[in-house]
């Protein structure tokens, strides 16, 4: 139902111009490296200024892309569709990027936030064999609901208000995510007020620090899989939680969505870990190979994963965490070396390096960690919580559900 004072208009009529984008022979130097900006998926962004190709004049006159004006709405309708932006700057685009021209009574940013709202709808419309797209002779029939002018503007503004809000709380997370690594390179190779440093294995470290293997500084095993066709193994209430190599995700391990019960325990070849084990995921390729958890709880794990009973006089699991992570780049090296498949075993879990300052400077290590983390949990839910906020505003401002309030100003 279009709301009062509202029309209900298709995006033909609301545009003066509609098309899409073309690709000159890249085979002719002539045609790229020129001063118009050429936009590709990877470009789309809120406000697009600068891309990473651009044309010539000679280029875009020997394709079929547009020079769209600033301000034009650029939607991403072929292969990646419904990734919308706005021109800062005149364009180009390439093949499966329209751009539109909007008419003067229709604010770019409100048809903006019109097409971020339909980019679920617009992946329905999508045609093709091979390369699926939303061509503009579809695109121009779709519909949308057009307030006033002057509701345009202050809907687009309380929107944007709330995305400047999102930017700004994305750049703090990738800040202290920036910040994570580098002190992640620093404090495992200088640790914290060492002035005499020595070369081993695995580069330069504190002179007071020791190089040691994970077998030297715990107990290695691994898990297994009972029988899935047994299924008084297996349960969904009670029982223990049993541990995958999907459940683990770099940091700690507080439940599974499996579970195994007393039975499979005492028939089968599965057994307990205490919390503070370390696991490392064995098999699954490299996406999966290296990555780590610390059990919170006790439970049993799969074949794939290798447990790590650590001498917590020792060591601390959350220190070798942090280290296993920084250095998971090392068990790819590992696993292409001398396997067919890439994947790692029990040994060389056990013979993975490791630097061991005392347990009183790993601990101080950790509590920098921890409160990176703690900076970025809060961050991130914020962002959560500011991203559920525009999808609501959106729901209800861009339907009319919830009408704006407007000061003489704006209806003027």
């Amino acid at each position: 139902m279009t709301p009062e004072g509202w029309d209900l208009r298709r995006i033909g009529e609301l545009v003066t111009n509609i098309g899409d984008g073309g690709t000159p022979r890249r085979d002719n130097p002539n045609y790229f490296g020129g001063d118009v900006p050429w936009v590709v998926i990877q470009d789309i962004k809120p406000l697009i200024t600068v891309t990473k190709n651009t044309l010539t004049k000679e280029g875009l006159d020997a394709c079929s892309a547009k020079l769209w004006p600033k301000n034009a709405v650029i939607l991403s309708t072929g292969a990646t569709i419904g990734e919308v932006g706005i021109a800062d700057v005149p364009l180009a685009t390439k093949q499966g990027i329209t751009g539109m021209v909007c008419e003067e009574y229709v604010i770019p940013k409100f048809l903006y936030y019109s097409l971020q709202q339909k980019k679920q709808y617009l992946q329905t419309l999508a045609q093709g064999s091979t390369i699926r797209e939303v061509r503009p002779p579809i695109l121009k029939k779709i519909d949308i609901n057009l307030p006033p002018k002057f509701e345009q503007k202050k809907i687009a503004a309380i929107l944007s208000s709330v995305d400047d809000a999102i930017q700004a709380t994305q750049a703090v997370i990738d800040q202290t995510r920036r910040v994570k690594q580098g002190l992640m390179h620093q404090i495992l190779t200088r640790g914290i007020g060492h002035t005499r440093f020595k070369q081993t294995e695995i580069g330069e470290i504190p002179e007071e620090w020791d190089v040691v293997q994970l077998s030297d500084i715990g107990t290695l095993s691994s898990g297994s899989t009972p029988l899935r066709r047994e299924k008084s193994y297996f349960c969904n209430t009670g029982g223990h939680y049993w541990v995958k190599t999907m459940d683990l995700t770099d940091g700690i391990v507080l439940q599974t969505d499996e579970k195994i019960t007393d039975k499979a325990l005492a028939e089968t070849s599965c057994k307990l870990n205490s919390p503070g084990t370390i696991m490392i995921a064995m098999y699954g390729g490299f996406k999966q190979i290296g990555r780590t958890g610390i059990l919170k709880m006790s439970a049993a794990t799969n074949q794939a994963i290798c447990c790590i009973d650590l001498n917590r006089n020792r060591a601390s699991p959350e220190f070798c965490n942090i280290w296993l992570v920084g250095n998971r780049y090392r068990w790819k090296t590992i696993a292409a070396s001398s396997r067919k498949d890439p994947n790692i075993t029990k040994k060389d879990v056990s013979q993975f390096p490791l630097p061991l300052p005392t347990i009183e400077e790993q601990q101080n290590i950790v509590t920098i960690f921890q409160s990176l983390d703690n900076q970025l949990f809060s961050a991130e839910s914020e962002l959560q919580l500011l991203k559920l906020l525009k999808r609501g505003l959106m729901q209800d401002l861009l339907t009319g559900r919830v009408r704006v309030k407007l000061d003489r100003e704006a209806t003027a």
